[in-house]
């Protein structure tokens, strides 16, 4: 029992932990509104919120406290007690404005406005509180809402004055447009075509107080195809440099504006000014006029080619073939610079200004093929026009060769007012002829006023009459560049080339200039043609001369060559050589048909090398498997060999031990048998049967045993070696034998030595077989 209360103990327990839920949290006290005061500024600390209570002045629904353009932030002061700003927000009811909370603190603020254009906008302002200090889970602020208004702009700054010339305000004066000057569409107010600029002066007047700060000004065009207004003058300086903010006070500050006309037209020009903190609280001001654009051509203008000459612009009109976008005009491919004469009428006289020429390719492709610029001339930077021609230089720089199309713009001054440029366009030839290179035949350094005697100003001279002697092996000829009469003052030239007529020689060359290079202005400079004659007689000889792009140049001159092989024993040697050749020629093909041959044949056995691969690694298997089984067969024989000669001693030992009487007996009746047969090394009976079984012999053992048999001196049936049994006769050579028993064992005592020689003899000459 107490086992089961103790079980619904626990069961208890359990279910109460489950079912617990902590008490919950005592929220943190909101402040007492009360206690919170806002005000405008220390004087005013409750003018805004007394008490936790919006003042009516600042009712969200109906705000009357307006707040001056000119105050462009506002200060927001809190008094509160045991309590912190934990959040504020601000808002505009229009996008005149942009408010925005700048800096907060515990009992400050600040909300600046930031203007966008003039007019009155609705602020609303939350700030939320908290108690203080903040618990480290602070509850939702307490919001406290107010609203008022804020003035943007609507005022003009008093004393500042705008005008067309310096200490006069014609255009504004206080702030405001004058009546002289009218804006609108339908301007009064018009700037002289002929003038290429317009002057504004900025001031204040003496009697104003402080200063006018301006932020920036800008200038438009109406109609940008007419004109495209750009600004200048020391005020521009003031506000695109230190500062960048240009101060206006009692002196006067000049800004001009320049219209850059583009054609006859006309077309309202717009200038404004924004001031620092535009509408808070003075606005920025605009300006307009009209304008007429000028362009019309100068009449008195006259260009040509030659001095008196008007083939180009004459009386205000353009040649057709010199027009502007397509012209007929080409000018010759070894002309590198053109020269235009400019002047007035004569009759009419007069004095015209003009900026420097502007020369161009027309377009990319052109620029492609040249470069052209303003080469040093009279009007190279523009200048007074009179009716005395003056010139202009224009230099082609071709870099490569082809037709090149050019531009060039006189623009008169002021430009557009009211006379327009003059444009003219021509096409440049880039290549033909080169110009500048001189060639000498003698080194110019040596000569006091050298003079070209090959070829002046890129053209080969008529009386170039040279011819070179048989024993004059090669000709050196010098180069250089007269900077004066060629496009530039360097030069590339390309590789010098040459040759012979009907190939009569092969000329090489060498010096500085030999394999291409860089000529120049006045540096002179080398190349050497050596003959190198092929046959005897006279040869034409001519030199190539490239110059980059234009047109090769061509020296010719005559050569008396002479070759030995061109005689009767050099056409016997050539021949004798040749034939030697031909011969060298067909061994050589022999051979190589024979080795091609060898090359096919082995190529065939590489070809059919994956067909029989099987083949041939099954033979090499045999082979090795053949090895084997020899060498297992001698390795046996050879051990037979040995087993042998032991069983031979073994024997010979039994047979000495059996016959030994007769043996002695028949030693001292026939001695020499027995000598020859042990001091000789004559074979036994038993080793003359096994040596001719090794050596395979035909012969029978029948025939082996009636040799031996005879070499012994005794008959087959004296001794039966294999058994070991004596015929008749032996055995009483066995009981004599027997009776003498001591003499026997003395003789065998003696014959162990020689027994012991002879086994190592046997062994050594079944070795050697």
């Amino acid at each position: 029992m107490s086992i089961f209360s103790f079980f619904l103990f626990l069961l208890y327990f359990a279910c109460e932990s489950l079912a617990f839920v902590p008490p919950p949290r005592p929220a943190a006290a909101l402040p007492v509104t009360d206690n919170i005061d806002i005000g405008t500024s220390l004087d005013f600390p409750a003018d805004i919120v007394a008490k936790g209570k919006v003042m009516p002045s600042y009712s969200s629904t109906a705000p009357v406290m307006v707040v001056s353009a000119a105050e462009r932030e506002t200060t927001l002061y809190a008094t509160v007690i045991d309590a912190a700003i934990y959040a504020e927000r601000v808002s505009a009811s229009s996008t005149l404005v942009s408010p925005s909370i700048l800096t907060t603190t515990d009992n400050t603020i600040v909300i600046s406005y930031g203007c966008t254009r003039a007019g009155l906008v609705t602020i609303t302002v939350a700030v939320g509180f908290g108690p203080r200090p903040k618990p480290s889970l602070p509850p939702a602020p307490q919001w406290i809402t107010f609203s008022y208004k804020k003035q943007c702009g609507g005022s003009y700054r008093s004393g500042f004055r705008l005008g067309t010339t310096a200490g006069i305000a014609d255009i504004l004066r206080g702030g405001q447009e004058t009546l002289e000057w009218e804006s609108g569409d339908n301007l009064s107010s018009e700037s002289d075509e002929t003038a290429p600029s317009f002057p504004l002066f900025f001031s204040m007047d003496s009697l104003a107080d402080g200063k006018f700060a301006i932020q920036s000004v800008s200038v438009q065009s109406t109609n940008p195809g007419v004109a495209v207004p750009s600004l200048e003058g020391p005020g521009m300086m003031e506000l695109t440099t230190g500062s960048k903010v240009l101060i206006v006070d009692n002196t006067n500050k000049e800004i001009q504006v320049v219209y850059n006309c583009l054609r006859v037209d006309q077309t309202n020009i717009i200038f404004n000014i924004t001031p620092v903190f535009p509408y808070e609280p003075f606005e920025p001001l605009s300006v307009r006029w009209r304008k007429k654009c000028g362009g019309y051509p100068q009449p008195d203008f006259r260009v040509g080619t030659a001095a008196g000459l008007y083939d180009i612009w004459n009386k205000g009109s353009l040649h057709e073939d010199w027009d502007f976008q397509s012209p007929k005009t080409v000018r010759s491919g070894d002309e590198r610079r053109t020269i235009f004469y400019v002047s007035l009428d004569k009759y009419t006289g007069g004095y015209q200004m003009i900026e420097p020429p502007i020369v161009v390719a027309k377009d990319n492709a052109s620029l492609a093929i040249c470069s052209p610029s303003l080469a040093p001339s009279d009007l190279v930077n523009g200048g007074g026009v009179t009716n005395q021609p003056q010139t202009i230089e224009v230099d082609y720089k071709c870099r490569m060769k082809g037709m090149c199309y050019i531009q060039m713009y006189i623009n008169m001054e002021p430009h557009m007012s009211p006379y327009g440029p003059v444009q003219i366009g021509w096409q440049k030839d880039c290549g033909g002829r080169v110009v500048g290179i001189d060639v000498y035949s003698t080194s110019p350094v040596d000569k006091t006023s050298p003079v070209p005697d090959v070829m002046r100003n890129g053209r080969v001279l008529s009386n170039f009459n040279y011819t070179a002697s048989r024993e004059e092996k090669m000709t050196t000829f010098h180069i250089a560049l007269n900077g004066q009469k060629a496009a530039s003052t360097k030069q590339n030239v390309a590789k010098i080339t040459g040759g012979c007529t009907d190939d009569g020689c092969s000329p090489s060359f060498s010096g500085t200039i030999a394999p291409g290079g860089i000529l120049l202005d006045g540096v002179v400079q080398n190349f050497t043609v050596k003959y190198n004659c092929r046959q005897t007689g006279w040869v034409e000889v001519y030199v190539t001369l490239k110059s980059e792009f234009y047109e090769p140049v061509y020296l010719t001159w005559y050569k008396d060559c002479w070759v030995w092989y061109d005689t009767a024993w050099g056409v016997l040697l050539i021949t004798f050589i040749i034939a030697a050749g031909v011969g060298l020629l067909i061994l050589i093909t022999v051979k190589l048909c024979q080795r091609t041959k060898a090359f096919k044949w082995l190529s065939d056995i590489k070809n059919a090398e994956p067909e029989y691969q099987s083949l041939l690694e099954a033979a090499e298997e045999e082979a090795e498997k053949e090895a084997k089984e020899e060498e297992a067969r001698l390795k046996k024989m050879e051990e037979e060999k040995k087993q042998a000669a032991a069983d031979r001693v073994k024997r010979k030992r039994q047979m000495k031990t059996i016959a030994g009487p007769k043996v002695r007996r028949r030693r001292r009746d026939r001695p020499h048998d027995y000598d020859d047969l042990y001091e000789e090394g004559e074979t036994p009976l038993h080793d003359l049967r096994e040596l001719r079984r090794v050596n395979g012999s035909s012969r029978g053992t029948d025939d082996i045993d009636e040799d031996e048999d005879e070499d012994f001196g005794m008959d087959a049936t004296d001794v039966d070696l294999e058994s070991g049994d004596l015929s008749d006769g032996d055995q009483e050579l066995r009981s004599m034998g027997n009776g003498d028993e001591s003499e026997q064992h003395d003789d065998d005592e003696e014959d162990d030595p020689a027994d012991d020689e002879e086994i190592g003899s046997e062994l050594s000459s079944d070795d050697r077989k």
